[in-house]
C-alpha cells in the first residue's frame, strides 16, 4: 500500500511549521482508499514567511480560525500513520521532492511533541522525484524531457513534469491536497507508460564490491541524447545497512590540500532517503581513475579513517531543530512525558526544569531541555516574557538562530515587502488578502511581544 502525502509550510526552512497537509491512501492500482488533510495554527513563535504565502495561497486568518493547534494535528496525522501500519504492514510513504523537505518536517513535527517518526521501520519513505529521475535515466529516448538552457539541468519539478505528461495545462495549485492527487495521477500514468511499478523502483542502484562507481550526475543541455549525461566517478569507502559513505574522485583530485580538505570530497547517502544511478564504468574509465584510487589505498590517512569520524568532521553547532535527530531515541518518551505533564498542570514547568538542569551531563539531555522549553513557550497558557523574548530575538532581530543567511527572517523587511507590493499594486485580490492579513499578525507579534523598539533599530 502506498500513502502519498505533500505539505504546505511556513518557510523552507526547518525552523517553520507545516501549514496544511494531506495524506492520501491508495491501494497497488493507485485507487483512493482513505485520506487525511487539514490546516494548522501558526505556533506562538511562529512568524511565516511572505513567499511561502503568495506559493501556497494560505492566509493567516484561515489558519488561525480553521486550523488546529500543531500539538493536536501532529496526534491525529501520527494515529493515522499508525493505523496505516498496523493495518497494512510496511506501507510506503510517498511525496515529491519528499525526502530532503517533507520527511523533515514530519519528523520535526512528531520528535518536537515526543512522539517517534521512525514506526519501527515499517513505514519505508520514498521519493517521486527520484522515481522520475530513475525513469528519465533508464529511458532516456522515449522521456519527454524539459531542459533549462541557461542553467543546464533537466527540470524535474512537479509542475513541469505533469505538464510533459499532458496531465496539467495551467500551473500546479499548490494546494496540498491537489498536489499529491496530482502526484497520483503522474506515478500512475509513468508506471504504465514505462512498465516499471513504483513498488520495484529501487532508489540506489551500485555495483557489488566495485571500486569505482559511475553515477549519473545530471543531463545536459543543447547536446544530442545520447551524448547527453554528466558523470560523476566516486569510490566507496563505507557500506552500512542503511547508508554509504563515498569519495568523489573528481573533487579529491582537486583538492589543493588533502590532509585539509578531505571531508570536503565525501558524499554520504542515507539508503532510505538518497538516490543515485550507477552504471559500469568502461576499460577506458578504469584506467582514467587508477591513479587516484591507488592514491586513496597507499593514503594512511583515508585508511585509518571510520564511519563515525567522518560524522565528527562535518558536525556543526546548530539550533536543535536543523539536527532534531540528535535528541536521541531515548529522549523522545521522556520529552512525551514531560509534556503531557504540563498540559495537565502548567505549573509543573518550573520544577520540572530544575529537574532537568540538575541532571544535565550530556549533549542530548541539552537536546532534551531545549525542545522541551520550545513547547513551553508555544504551548504554555502564561510563558515568562524574558523566556520568549530570549528565542524571538535571534530567531527575527538578530537572525543567530538560523542555519543558513538566506533564510533568515527580518520583520522590518517582511513588512516593507509587503507595503511595497501592495503600493506597487502588484498583487491580485487573493495575494492582496494574503498580504494584509500577514502584516496584521506581524504587526500584532510584535507588539504582544513588546519587541517594538528592538525591531525598529
Amino acid at each position: 500500500m502506498y500513502i502519498f502525502y505533500d505539505f504546505e509550510t511556513s518557510s523552507r526552512d526547518l525552523l517553520g511549521q507545516i501549514l496544511s497537509y494531506a495524506f492520501i491512501v491508495t491501494d497497488t492500482h493507485y485507487e483512493i482508499i482513505e485520506e487525511l488533510t487539514g490546516l494548522i495554527q501558526l505556533n506562538r513563535t511562529q512568524v511565516p514567511s511572505f513567499e511561502a504565502l503568495l506559493v501556497n495561497g494560505l492566509d493567516v486568518d484561515t489558519l488561525q480560525s480553521d486550523g488546529e493547534p500543531e500539538p493536536i494535528a501532529v496526534q491525529k496525522i501520527h494515529e493515522f500513520l499508525t493505523k496505516q501500519c498496523n493495518t497494512y504492514g510496511t506501507p510506503k510513504l510517498i511525496g515529491f521532492n519528499s525526502n530532503q523537505f517533507d520527511l523533515q518536517f514530519l519528523r520535526n513535527a512528531m520528535i518536537r511533541y515526543g512522539i517517534n517518526p521512525y514506526y519501527g521501520g515499517t513505514l519505508r519513505p520514498l521519493d517521486c522525484l527520484h522515481y522520475m529521475q530513475y525513469i528519465a535515466y533508464h529511458f532516456p529516448d522515449d522521456f519527454p524531457w524539459l531542459m533549462h538552457y541557461e542553467k543546464q539541468y533537466a527540470m524535474f519539478k512537479l509542475e513541469t513534469l505533469a505538464q510533459s505528461f499532458n496531465l496539467l495545462t495551467d500551473s500546479q495549485s499548490h494546494d496540498a491536497r491537489e498536489d499529491v492527487a496530482l502526484t497520483i495521477q503522474l506515478v500512475k500514468k509513468v508506471s504504465s507508460q514505462f512498465g516499471l511499478d513504483l513498488a520495484d523502483f529501487h532508489s540506489i542502484t551500485l555495483p557489488e564490491h566495485s571500486p569505482l562507481i559511475k553515477a549519473i550526475d545530471r543531463p545536459i543541455a543543447d547536446v544530442p541524447f545520447d551524448q547527453s549525461f554528466k558523470y560523476r566517478y566516486y569510490h566507496p569507502l563505507w557500506h552500512g545497512k542503511s547508508d554509504i559513505i563515498m569519495i568523489d574522485l573528481e573533487a579529491y583530485d582537486s583538492l589543493s590540500d588533502r590532509e585539509k580538505d578531505i571531508w570536503t570530497c565525501f558524499r554520504y547517502i542515507n539508503k532510505n532517503k538518497g538516490f543515485i544511478f550507477s552504471m559500469e564504468c568502461d576499460p577506458h574509465e578504469q584506467t582514467y581513475w587508477s591513479a587516484t584510487l591507488d592514491h586513496i589505498s597507499q593514503s594512511d590517512q583515508i585508511q585509518s579513517l571510520n564511519r563515525s569520524d567522518y560524522f565528527k568532521a562535518i558536525k556543526k553547532e546548530r539550533d536543535i531543530e536543523y539536527q532534531i535527530h540528535e535528541l536521541g531515541f531515548d529522549n523522545i518518551p521522556k520529552l512525551y512525558t514531560l509534556i503531557q505533564t504540563i498540559k495537565k498542570d502548567p505549573n509543573q514547568y518550573a520544577p520540572l526544569l530544575n529537574d532537568l538542569l540538575h541532571n544535565q551531563k550530556k549533549e542530548t539531555d541539552t537536546h532534551l531541555i531545549r525542545l522541551f522549553n520550545r513547547y513551553y513557550l508555544n504551548h504554555h497558557p502564561a510563558p515568562d516574557p524574558k523566556h520568549l523574548k530570549r528565542y524571538i530575538v535571534p530567531r527575527y532581530i538578530t537572525g543567530t538562530l538560523y542555519q543558513h543567511d538566506d533564510d533568515k527572517m527580518d520583520l522590518n523587511q517582511i513588512l516593507a515587502q509587503i507595503d511595497k507590493q501592495i503600493f506597487d499594486g502588484t498583487l491580485n485580490e487573493r495575494n492582496i488578502k494574503i498580504a494584509t492579513s500577514l502584516k496584521h499578525y506581524i504587526e500584532t507579534f510584535i507588539r504582544i511581544h513588546s519587541i517594538e523598539s528592538i525591531v525598529k533599530k
